[in-house]
């Protein structure tokens, strides 16, 4: 099918075939994050862009009590979700959650991406191309076409991941490529008092087969399982630790 531009949904249909095709769905992850702000605010979310200056703390207990806004407001709360990528602010900075290191597992920790023109005939699939230090993503959308190259920095300079992805794209670069810096693995403790981790501040795979929205929606429901009153019980934190790997 894939070779024909074509797909079908599985069938109920036992012994058949077509009873075990899997599938998965492109999404602009912009437009996605749109749908879902506009959606939660319809729901009475209040949305605040700002950017958090400090954060306070609870003397006598460690749980963060108040964010301070750079524009001189504050956010008090009883509980916090951390999702603020890579850096975890809330989860690492203030809290000290650790990060177990994966990168000996997946040595990839680079990748830089440029969306392309939609191509001229839609595939219905992702194409991942194996390169010298990695491999690189076709994701066809229908507005556009995103690009990547995800590759391991001790084996490849940037320049030439650049240079790579580039001359192995199809129609032309929307803009210049940017360069991802990540480290594969997880936090020591996504739920660390009175926060818990969500997305990339949790932690990250290689995107081979990507799945941060659905470790994300994961996140939500084993914590909608597990939401707690005011007072947060340890053994609700240790829930969700992630099992040691070897």
């Amino acid at each position: 099918m894939c070779k024909q531009n074509k797909f079908a949904k599985p069938v109920n249909i036992p012994n058949s075939p077509l009873s075990e095709i899997d599938y998965a769905y492109h999404f602009d992850a912009g437009l996605y994050a749109k749908f879902l702000r506009k959606y939660a605010e319809a729901c009475g979310v209040v949305c605040l862009d700002a950017k958090v200056v400090s954060v306070e703390k609870n003397s006598d207990n460690g749980y963060i009590q108040t964010l301070h806004l750079e524009s001189g407001g504050r956010v008090d709360g009883d509980f916090f979700i951390d999702c603020t990528g890579f850096r975890g602010l809330l989860i690492e900075e203030n809290l000290h959650s650790g990060y177990e290191d994966w990168s000996h597992f997946l040595p990839c920790d680079s990748a830089v991406a440029v969306a392309s023109k939609v191509l001229d005939e839609l595939p219905p699939y992702t194409r991942a191309t194996a390169r010298e230090a990695g491999w690189q993503w076709r994701i066809p959308l229908q507005h556009r076409t995103g690009n990547g190259y995800v590759y391991s920095s001790r084996f490849l300079s940037d320049d030439k991941a650049q240079d790579t992805l580039l001359r192995n794209i199809e129609g032309e670069p929307l803009a210049d490529p940017r360069v991802i810096r990540f480290k594969t693995g997880i936090r020591r403790f996504p739920w660390r008092k009175n926060c818990i981790a969500l997305g990339l501040s949790s932690g990250f795979l290689e995107p081979l087969e990507s799945t941060s929205i659905h470790l994300i929606y994961e996140a939500i429901a084993n914590f909608l399982g597990l939401f707690p009153t005011k007072v947060v019980q340890p053994e609700l934190e240790k829930e969700i630790q992630p099992a040691p790997v070897a």
